[in-house]
């Protein structure tokens, strides 16, 4: 008899996509003879994975029980992850039903986006003769979704601003309030360099020998912020966490009010900058300062807070609560009807709900979700197009992108004909992807690629996902970018289809790699470590290598200690270990 090797992990941003991706319906099954398990969805979302956006981050894993003879896998998405196996009902039934229908009704609100308001005419003089006339003509031209307008104003605004500087008491906190609403804007349509340029451009401008006042210190943190914010986004984690504290030290000198606020809104980026390098217990601290410091009302940014808040509670296995987070989050954002009330963070929002709904209620009504999603998505894309004929809106871009790579996880584990439009799905985000960055190497690639090799195995075409897989791992390598679940993952899967294909001490290689990287970085889940332990022990097995393989398999099984005895994962372990045991004895014998 032999044993057989687990299993699906999967991860989601998710998406921040951050996320960061990060896994939904990943299942590990027993089979007498060849491999078990099977590629499925995950959820970010960011990481999923991110979120890349963002998000997406690395995350935990979900499984239910299944039988295929299909190869294991690990997904890798870009939005909040999944949560952890057998996920018990806190609220009860009455509660989930509920939060369901509201989950409903929230993608339903998509639909009722006016996007005739794009079109809306922006009165825009011909020139402009203050920085404060060309920023207010910018933000309207950027609320209307009209960001070739808005460009031209923002870097009106700027000149003008440069002019006027030294001329008036007031001119040096007006130049400074100019660069951050400059840099906000690209980073908003995720023109990162762009926007991280504008920073720096304003930062070398705000020298200023005299003391600074209350509001010229709340307007320089803001700054510092801002910059941190865009390096979160290019994953410069340390970078952006010397640029918060910057920010919080000039800050923490001020006793006004607004210094406490914008505090607040630190706190709530530091965060989101921490779930990003998967942080979570530090994240959830700091997201949840955030929310209880700002007021309950009017605020936007606390609802983005709230809704973050709810993607590291996803992450920590608690996605009951996480849909609840996820709900109201999308109940006051999207309640205006306006196309600028769908930001990209509303997306996110929406990608990450999509896996929390396949999680607690079925993959099929995820499937709807995201598709009602990916719609809307394209449907806006559309309509900024027919207004813009140079600035992009790469972030709503990108996100579409996660949601088209959130859907080919969701649909790779269906039947033929879904295989192929998840197949469809995944090139279509690689695409737009390459055509944002530039790039065909980027490091946003990565996850995309894992995703489309798990859909390539289900299609039984073993040499392109092997291809896909070293193609990921090159650029991950290249891009010195190799500690992250992200390539864990990859380690996992080459191992799988190395495994598959004969190539036993290859795959204990890839196998190793995968727990090695894990333990580096403190896999949330006790049973991702698990599982690369059970595939080691296999592979070994496989090799008659019994002694070696039963420290992996016993190392396995202590790990899946807490989980029920009828879990899948459990099972497997069990199984293994028992297998192994009987060559050890027969061989004494």
């Amino acid at each position: 008899v032999e044993v057989d090797i687990c299993v699906l992990r999967l991860f989601v941003s998710f998406p921040m996509w951050s996320k960061t991706i990060v896994g939904l319906v990943a299942c590990a099954v027993l089979c007498l003879l060849g491999l078990a398990g099977y590629c499925a969805p995950s959820a970010g979302l960011r990481q999923l994975i991110g979120k890349g956006s963002d998000r997406a981050a690395p995350l935990g894993a979900a499984r239910a029980a299944s039988e295929s003879d299909e190869e294991p896998a690990r997904g890798v998405p870009s939005g909040a992850a999944a949560a952890a196996p057998n996920i018990p009902r806190r609220h009860g039934r009455a509660k989930l039903k509920s939060t369901l229908e509201r989950a409903r009704a929230a993608v339903a609100g998509l639909k009722s986006v006016d996007l005739g308001a794009v079109r809306g005419s922006v009165d825009a003089a011909e020139e402009q003769t203050s920085a404060q006339q060309a920023l207010r003509l910018a933000e309207e031209a950027d609320r209307h979704l009209r960001f070739d307008d808005a460009a031209a104003q923002y870097t009106r605004a700027v000149d003008l601003a440069d002019q006027e500087l030294g001329t008036g008491p007031a001119t040096w906190l007006q130049r400074v309030q100019v660069g951050v609403a400059a840099g906000s804007f690209w980073h908003r349509h995720g023109h990162f360099e762009k926007g991280l340029a504008c920073v720096n451009a304003t930062q070398s401008r705000a020298h200023k020998d005299d003391e600074l006042s209350g509001q010229e210190t709340i307007a320089l943190a803001s700054l510092k912020e801002l910059r941190g914010n865009i390096l979160r986004e290019i994953s410069q984690f340390e970078d952006a966490q010397l640029s918060y504290a910057q920010a919080r030290s000039l800050l923490e000198a001020v006793a006004a009010p607004a210094a406490q606020e914008a505090l607040a809104l630190l706190e709530g980026e530091v965060g989101w900058a921490l779930y990003r390098e998967a942080r979570l217990a530090e994240a959830h601290g700091h997201l949840q300062k955030a929310i209880v410091l700002l007021p309950a009302a009017g605020s936007a940014r606390r609802t983005r807070f709230s809704a973050r808040l709810a993607a590291v509670e996803h992450d920590e296995g608690r996605v009951e609560e996480a849909l609840e987070g996820y709900v109201g989050a999308l109940e006051k954002e999207m309640n205006k009807g306006k196309p600028e009330a769908v930001a990209t963070e509303t997306y996110e929002t929406l990608q990450d709900m999509s896996v929390a709904v396949g999680t607690l209620e079925s993959p099929e009504h995820a499937v709807g979700d995201i598709t009602a999603t990916i719609a809307s998505q394209q449907d806006l894309l559309a309509a900024e197009a027919t207004v813009n004929a140079h600035v992009q809106d790469k972030a709503l871009m990108m996100s579409l992108a996660t949601s088209l790579q959130l859907g080919s996880e969701f649909l790779q584990k269906s039947d033929h004909q879904d295989q192929l439009k998840a197949l469809r799905w995944v090139e279509q985000a690689l695409e737009i992807q390459r055509n944002c960055t530039g790039r065909s190497d980027d490091i946003s690639n990565v996850e995309v690629l894992n995703t489309r090799a798990n859909i390539e195995l289900g299609l039984h075409r073993t040499s392109a996902a092997v291809a896909t897989l070293s193609e990921a791992l090159r650029i991950a390598e290249a891009a010195n970018q190799t500690r992250s679940a992200t390539v864990a993952a990859l380690y996992f899967n080459f191992g799988a289809v190395l495994h598959r294909t004969g190539r036993f001490e290859e795959a204990v290689g890839m196998y190793r790699k995968c727990l090695a990287l894990e333990q580096q970085l403190g896999a949330s889940n006790p049973l991702d470590v698990a599982l690369a332990n059970n595939n080691i022990a296999v592979s070994l097995h496989k090799m008659g290598k019994w002694e070696e393989a039963l420290q992996f398999a016993e190392a396995a099984v202590a790990l899946a200690v807490e989980l029920p005895e009828d879990n899948s994962d459990s099972r497997l372990f069990r199984k293994t270990l028992g297998e192994i045991n009987k060559k050890l004895h027969a061989q004494v014998a």
